[in-house]
């Protein structure tokens, strides 16, 4: 998938998923790793419980990526494009 994404000179990533802890986290750090930006969708990712998704999106935020919810992201492109 690397390939595909530098082919088409893709630096940022959009992630969602339904487990923030496993799934969204492990992929962000596997993007960041290979040196690609993330954002995270707070509202468009869940886990087993409230305290585990908001544990993810703190050390997404600290340490990997930009987390926003999906309305923010879309105001911040919408003022991009003025």
């Amino acid at each position: 998938m690397n390939d595909v994404l530098r082919a088409r000179n893709i630096d940022s990533l959009i992630l969602t998923g339904g487990t923030t802890t496993v799934c969204v986290e492990s992929t962000l750090r596997d993007a960041v790793f290979l040196e690609y930006n993330g954002v995270v969708f707070s509202d468009c990712a869940r886990d087993i419980t409230p305290e585990l998704h908001e544990a993810a999106l703190e050390r997404i935020d600290l340490f990997f990526g930009w987390v926003c919810d999906s309305a923010e992201f879309s105001a911040a492109l919408r003022m991009d494009a003025q």
